[in-house]
């Protein structure tokens, strides 16, 4: 008896932990050349890398002339990072970001689409509210030769050489976009101050904004808006840049903050007051609580509840 319970007891010793080995990495080189697509309320470049079942297309975009990028992959490639947090993102061989973790979608036609989301936990306490790059390091990503995304399931290195002739291209359709707006892309990019809100964001839009249609048929969105602020701090329009949402929350969007929304005006590089523009998200959801709305437009989203 003594024996048999010996034998048991080691059949209940829990086994050695074994380290899970790395992944290998897979280094896909490019596969086209840099694009820089003119789109209607953006600015996008973008490229190919890898082919066949590894293609990924890497895309960067700009919608105002800011240090940050959104990034964003998609194709089939993307599929062996897994869905599991954490994540690393290298910018070359000087700029690392831990992300928290990230959202992945297919698209009508199939290809697998991503974004992620990007912050370093021990300096943002949070996630970014998208992949905005370059927030901490401007110029880092003009001045990177590579791009590195790695998982506990794939190591993905993008060997895209050089690319600050493609950001220079990236910068002129960003210039085109301001001119549009009917602003100085020269001054714009040397504001000693942007416009900055009077009161609360958060309270520009109420939970009786709520489009009733929507409400009713239990609807929710998202809506990123542009406005255009005057000398005077004023708003003089209000554009809708994207939004996953119907007609009746960009309508309610812009009716809302053209009305209620009031700013000390931009300062040029002289300190004198300038035409300038304020771009932020909203987010309308179908139930839940109230969250508070941040006066960052690239921090967390306004969200209107009903």
């Amino acid at each position: 008896m003594r024996a048999l319970l010996a034998i048991l007891a080691a059949a209940a010793a829990p086994a050695a932990t074994v380290p899970s080995a790395p992944p290998v990495q897979t280094v896909l080189t490019q596969s086209g050349p840099w694009f820089v697509d003119y789109a209607a309320t953006s600015c996008k470049l973008r490229r190919p890398f890898g082919t066949d079942h590894q293609r990924v297309w890497v895309e960067f975009q700009q919608r105002a002339p800011r240090a940050e990028y959104h990034m964003m992959l998609y194709g089939p490639g993307i599929g062996a990072l897994g869905a599991s947090a954490p994540l690393e993102f290298r910018l070359g061989d000087g700029y690392l970001i831990k992300a928290n973790g990230w959202t992945a979608a297919t698209t009508l036609n199939g290809i697998k689409l991503m974004r992620f989301y990007l912050g370093d936990p021990e300096t943002d306490g949070r996630s970014r509210a998208a992949s905005y790059l370059a927030y901490q390091a401007p110029g880092a990503l003009a001045g990177a030769t590579y791009l590195e995304i790695k998982t506990s399931k794939a190591d993905l290195k993008f060997t895209s050489g050089a690319i600050q002739a493609a950001i220079t291209g990236l910068n002129g359709c960003v210039d085109d976009l301001v001119r549009g707006w009917g602003l100085d892309p020269a001054v714009q990019r040397t504001l000693s101050r942007q416009p900055m809100p009077l009161g609360e964001p958060g309270k520009w839009l109420t939970s009786n904004d709520f489009p009733e249609r929507e409400l009713e048929e239990g609807r929710g969105g998202i809506v990123e808006f542009r406005l255009i602020v005057s000398a005077a701090g004023e708003p003089t329009g209000c554009t809708v840049q994207s939004g996953l949402a119907y007609a009746g929350f960009d309508q309610a969007t812009c009716g809302a903050v053209m009305r209620r929304a009031h700013f000390s005006p931009a300062l040029d590089a002289q300190g004198k007051p300038v035409a300038s523009y304020y771009s932020s998200v909203v987010s309308f959801i179908h139930g839940g609580s109230v969250a508070e709305a941040m006066d960052d437009p690239w921090a967390d989203q306004p969200s209107i509840v009903q």
